[in-house]
């Protein structure tokens, strides 16, 4: 079984693990910087990008939804596989290029 299938018909909408790791190295964001920009668990991010399927499952829709959007806000772009192409991901032609990372403030 596919571990697209346990998204049915929103599989489409959903990144490979491989885009979800290429997405983050284009913007050179660790996997802790999506999970803080998505608003989910770090534990989320993994498994969104671990090609084991049985990790897969065990993410909803939504929150997968919610770490799509915090890398399309940041630029990226996802190609989905046509006859001749597989998947992959670019940054938009007006996105940020090699976003650093997020400081948390210092506290004093």
């Amino acid at each position: 079984m596919d571990w697209r299938s346990a998204w049915g018909e929103h599989a489409m909408m959903i990144p490979t693990p491989a885009q979800f790791r290429a997405a983050r190295a284009l913007l050179n964001w660790s996997a802790e910087e999506l999970a803080n920009r998505a608003d989910v668990a770090r534990m989320t991010i993994a498994r969104l990008e671990d090609e084991r399927e049985d990790k897969h499952e065990t993410v909803s829709v939504g929150v997968a939804k919610k770490a799509v959007g915090a890398l399309e806000a940041a630029g990226i772009v996802f190609v989905w596989p046509d006859t001749d192409l597989g998947e992959g991901v670019r940054l938009a032609s007006a996105g940020p290029r090699y976003q650093m990372p997020q400081r948390k403030a210092a506290t004093t």
